[in-house]
């Protein structure tokens, strides 16, 4: 399988020192605040219903290469995210002193548990839960701080928000970028219907009187993509298939959608493919100007059920992306299992966690969408620096202007 040149990885475990990520095929040139990190790690901890881990982790972070002065050096871009109470593991995470005070040996349902332990051989489920734990993300807010600073410089914008808790839904979703983004940084839960956020409260606090979870639905939002990201060419090329898998490695994502995604079986193609139009006039722009795709899109659709993706090419409508978060599967009433030190029936390790982890999901989601449509961008307008970008973007899109038959 091709390897996209703009790449990142991720290492440590949830109690380990930390977790590092470096990220490869940065151009140079894209501005970085310490603010913007500082915010990211913050955002992916809040959300009602998280646990008091959230509230112990301060998430300060080493950036080891890759910035300087605030801007990009086209080096690799390393960062390792501090885990708070990491003094407090040191003797059990020692990597070099083994420690047999603990040996877990009870899987819990629904983690990755009993199918780490099978595959590694290990005598005790805790170096599974230490790297399949969620805390991994950390990681990947950092990594999309970049590509969400440089996707801006494009005027690409990506908002994800929280669609349900439970059985409640939200309505009211602003079509409206702008207000949008607004009501979601403004909500406990990002959800961007302020009218049912205390019925979606309700469901997270009787799950936790019942010492139980609940999880729910995610959607993002990619605004002013351009078209021709992603490639029918292969198989593993296809826009709607890479953000399908980046979205579904966030752990407890159950499934994904794009745009109208499974409403595609129940109606017939009259009904439900996107019919294109003729555009008004575009807008007139300097010669210094940075372009913008919809400053030179010509036409629209009449809707977007494919989710602005057809034939896994971006087509230059909103990118639409729905996912279903399940609820967290270590819950203070544990659920059956098998002890596999013994072979007998038991009752599932329980090890400290959330109640709802949904609005957080949501924004690991926008991270991971962030990241994939970075790559695509990279992988289509190339070049080292963000000027050599803007370049070949600036041609593209003025091509794209002249296409008249």
């Amino acid at each position: 399988m091709e390897i996209s040149p703009f790449f990142f990885v991720t290492a440590g475990e949830s109690h380990g020192q930390g977790i590092c990520v470096i990220v490869s095929g940065v151009p140079s040139g894209i501005p970085v605040a310490e603010e913007y990190l500082r915010k990211a790690l913050t955002r992916r901890r809040l959300g009602y219903g998280r646990g008091p881990r959230m509230r112990l982790e301060a998430d300060e972070f080493t950036i080891t290469g890759g910035l300087r002065g605030g801007v990009t050096t086209g080096n690799p871009f390393s960062v390792i995210v501090w885990n708070t109470e990491r003094e407090k593991w040191s003797k059990l995470m020692s990597p070099f002193v083994p420690d047999e005070s603990e040996r877990i040996t009870r899987p819990r349902p629904g983690h990755a548990d009993l199918a780490g332990f099978l595959k590694f051989g290990y005598r005790s489920i805790r170096d599974v839960i230490e790297r399949a734990s969620a805390r991994e993300t950390a990681a990947r807010a950092v990594a999309a701080v970049i590509c969400s600073n440089f996707l801006q410089l494009f005027g690409v914008k990506v908002i994800g928000f929280v669609t349900s808790i439970g059985n409640v839904k939200a309505d009211d979703i602003p079509t409206s970028v702008e207000e949008l983004e607004k009501r979601v940084v403004a909500s406990e839960l990002f959800c961007p219907d302020p009218a049912i956020e205390e019925d979606m409260k309700r469901e997270i606090d009787a799950a936790a009187e019942a010492g139980d979870t609940i999880g729910g639905t995610i959607k993002v939002k990619a605004y002013n993509v351009p078209p021709g990201l992603g490639s029918y060419d292969q198989w593993f090329k296809r826009l709607d298939a890479r953000l399908a898998m980046a979205v579904m490695s966030i752990p407890g994502i159950k499934g994904v959608e794009i745009g109208a995604g499974f409403q595609y079986a129940t109606v017939r193609g009259s009904q439900i493919h996107d019919e294109i139009q003729p555009r008004g006039p575009i807008r007139s722009y300097g010669e210094e100007e940075t372009l913008l795709w919809n400053d030179v899109k010509w036409f629209e659709r009449l809707s977007n059920n494919a989710g602005g993706i057809e034939g896994g090419v971006s087509n230059g409508e909103i990118i639409e992306l729905s996912a279903v978060m399940k609820p967290i599967p270590t819950l203070k009433k544990s659920l059956r299992t098998v002890d596999l030190s013994t072979g007998e029936a038991a009752l599932a390790h329980y090890e400290r966690s959330d109640v709802c982890v949904v609005p957080a999901a949501a924004y690991v989601c926008e991270c991971m969408v962030k990241i994939v449509l970075a790559a695509a961008f990279l992988e289509k307008f190339g070049g080292d620096s963000v000027r050599d970008v803007r370049a070949a973007y600036h041609a593209y899109l003025s091509r794209l202007k002249e296409v008249r038959f």
